[in-house]
């Protein structure tokens, strides 16, 4: 719904040539292959999470229907390299939820390292088995010079060279059809409903309180990140 919202908010308040700015040719193209597959969004570095999504065969849209059942493992637990398996995640807005058998999920690594994510996919009796490597690294402790980011109007994009909207609007597309606009929609509206397990007032975990903007740093970060 938010999503649909912010889209008829920017095709209204846009100016007109924007509307045919866009090459809608290929906005349904098959997503997935003849197989399932592991999409990953890498995380940012030890502590910061990993998003990561199946793709079943022939998907094209996060609407189609999905008989399937997930069940997700990982390796290397939470808080060690012991390589342990850890069947938890967040998932529907929820965190440490075990067993996790969401079809996009999220999983954070505290260390550096390589880790295994397997997969079991169930359809109709027949199993699939999947891994992926992920690698969690540790940022650069000696970046270049940072340079300021700046986060542009959206109707300003449609001036820039190399048809920035263009890329904006399929970007954010082609997130909203694997689901991961989705997931990261619902850990937001997930903050609203966690509440301070600290102090006698009962306010939102990430609203109406000092948590307020260290949270709307993090969270625009990481969706920017993601995108």
């Amino acid at each position: 719904m938010l999503f649909i919202f912010i889209t008829i908010i920017l095709l209204i308040t846009a100016p007109q040539r924007s509307r045919s700015a866009v090459d809608w040719s290929d906005r349904w193209e098959i997503l997935g292959g003849k197989s399932t597959t592991i999409y990953v969004v890498p995380a940012l570095g030890p502590g910061w999470p990993t998003i990561i999504a199946a793709i079943p065969p022939g998907f094209n849209h996060f609407m189609d229907p999905d008989d399937n059942s997930y069940h997700w493992t990982f390796t290397g637990s939470n808080n060690n390299q012991s390589g342990e398996a850890d069947t938890s995640c967040t998932f529907d807005g929820k965190a440490h939820v075990s067993p996790c058998t969401g079809r996009v999920v999220e999983h954070t690594w505290y260390a550096p390292g390589t880790y295994k994510v397997m997969l079991v996919v169930t359809k109709n009796g027949k199993t699939e088995r999947l891994t992926k490597t992920v690698e969690v690294k540790t940022p650069d402790p000696s970046p270049p010079p940072y340079k300021v980011a700046v986060r542009q109007e959206v109707r300003d994009l449609i001036a820039q060279p190399g048809n920035q909207f263009q890329k904006f609007v399929k970007g954010l597309l082609r997130m909203k059809r694997i689901g991961v606009y989705n997931h990261l929609s619902q850990i937001h509206a997930g903050s609203f409903y966690t509440r301070r397990t600290i102090g006698i007032d009962n306010r939102s975990a990430a609203h109406g309180g000092p948590t307020f903007p260290p949270w709307y740093h993090f969270f625009p970060y990481f969706f920017s990140f993601s995108f």
